[in-house]
């Protein structure tokens, strides 16, 4: 196994990735390659030091992480986007690879901590993330459709 900074040459492959990863989870959002494309290129423009790709031994990609930089905090934290691994690589240890690998860049780079969005509804990820040694936040994510603000908007 190799990793390895995002090469342009893996995008589709892994916007792909992305769209049946995130769907697989339930959410609400449609992601589709063109989507999955925009989100996952704002990563890579403005923050390629913290996007990389796992490869299996014989160069193929195994899977990815995303991540940038918030600004929204008086220190620097790294927001993990999205990782996301291969059917077939799973529960091997690729997803933690590629955590270990970015946040020590990030440490290096003198980020002071980490932070990720999870679906905590489900066991998994949220136990994932809890046995790495992350934590809730009490924070909340809200979203609506238009129609389900009613009053709200008119």
């Amino acid at each position: 196994m190799n990793i390895i900074q995002f090469e342009n040459k893996y995008l589709d492959e892994m916007a792909q990735l992305f769209a049946e990863v995130y769907s697989e989870l339930g959410t609400e959002r449609v992601w589709n390659l063109e989507t999955a494309k925009k989100y996952l290129e704002r990563d890579i423009v403005n923050y390629p030091e913290y996007c990389l790709v796992i490869l299996n031994d014989g160069g193929s990609s195994m899977g990815g992480v995303f991540c940038r930089i918030d600004p929204y905090y008086q220190g620097q934290l790294l927001f993990v986007d999205s990782v996301q691994v291969k059917p077939e690589y799973r529960k091997q240890g690729i997803a933690k690879k590629l955590l270990q690998e970015v946040f020590k860049i990030a440490k290096r780079n003198g980020v002071e901590g980490v932070h990720l969005l999870a679906d905590a509804r489900e066991g998994f990820p949220r136990s994932w993330y809890e046995k790495l040694g992350f934590e809730l936040s009490g924070w909340a994510e809200y979203e609506s459709h238009w129609d389900k603000l009613g009053d709200f908007i008119k």
